[in-house]
């Protein structure tokens, strides 16, 4: 009996030993999920484990919305700053804006410099990426206003940032060679969005997308048709627009927030009307809707950014 005790206690000791070293491999092994998903997007590692075709390479065509975040004049903020300095302002302001296009669904892909790719169904199905992409990019620009406070109270160079959006097919999955693999997107559609980003150096704009991102968002947003645009590239125009505003506003959105999208939405409008009535060859529409256009801009624009930054700053805190 003392010894089928002896047994038995050693075959216990030996079970609870390897339960222990079982639970610590678990727990060493989320230890380093965690750690690679800060290196990697949490759906693609997600994705990784879960579908044995990523474990090797392995793409597959998606229709998916490409955003392109690249902040104005980053070269000249650099060289004004300490490197420490620098690194602590980028991180602030990718902290402020990962979440936002998290939040909307989306994949921060890649980071080149102070460059963001961002992902709407590239890799796991959304519905209406395409809206996500622009409610994405407009919250986007409003993180970065809102950080722009608190740089100005510390003296820091404050932040613009040129954002592009473009709906289209690509490949996505596994890319690579034999030896070094990323997780990513190829194909035409992420050179154009690419594209769309830089043109809002030439429009003065913050947010502008393809005519098939505006073909998908149309119904949700205030958009400022630019016309057809001919990119570096490319052989055949696209249609240009700008993302102005959400097409409505929620229920608690303040009477300031809702005097200055009523502005926004009606600049719109006057544009679009000159701009269509001028396709139409009714000059003389095109000229009483450019002319009211005009008076109005000037008014707002007395007041429109201090209308803007309390706004922006203030009420959705």
């Amino acid at each position: 009996d003392a010894n089928r005790q002896s047994v038995a206690g050693t075959a216990l000791s030996r079970a609870i030993v390897e339960v222990f070293d079982l639970e610590q491999s678990f727990s060493a092994m989320r230890r380093g999920l965690s750690l690679f998903a800060n290196f990697v997007p949490s759906d693609i590692v997600e994705r990784v484990v879960s579908d044995p075709r990523t474990r090797r390479l392995f793409v597959e065509e998606r229709r998916c919305t490409i955003s392109f975040a690249d902040i104005r004049s980053f070269t000249t903020i650099a060289e004004a700053l300490p490197p420490s300095t620098l690194v602590a302002l980028l991180r602030r302001y990718f902290d402020a804006t990962f979440v936002e296009v998290e939040r909307n669904g989306g994949v921060v892909s890649e980071i080149v410099g102070d460059g963001i790719l961002s992902l709407f169904g590239a890799f796991a199905a959304l519905p209406q990426h395409g809206v996500h992409a622009c409610r994405a990019a407009l919250d986007h620009q409003l993180a970065v206003r809102r950080l722009n406070v608190a740089l100005r109270a510390e003296a820091l160079p404050t932040l613009s940032v040129r954002i592009g959006v473009h709906t289209g097919t690509v490949l996505s999955g596994t890319i690579g060679g034999a030896h070094r693999w990323k997780a990513g997107v190829v194909g035409d559609a992420v050179n154009l969005a690419s594209r769309v980003e830089g043109l809002n150096t030439a429009y003065g704009s913050d947010v502008l997308c393809s005519g098939a991102t505006h073909a998908d968002a149309k119904a949700f947003f205030v958009f400022r048709h630019l016309g057809c645009v001919r990119v570096k590239g490319k052989r055949e125009g696209i249609e240009l627009y700008e993302v102005l505003a959400p097409r409505h506003l929620d229920d608690a959105a303040s009477p300031l927030r809702r005097r200055v999208h009523r502005h926004v939405v009606e600049l719109a409008e006057l544009y679009t009307t000159a701009v269509a009535a001028l396709g139409d060859g009714d000059v003389h529409a095109a000229e009483r809707a450019a002319a009211s256009y005009v008076v109005k801009r000037r008014r707002y624009a007395q007041h429109a950014r201090a209308l803007c930054e309390l706004a922006m700053y203030a009420i959705d805190d």
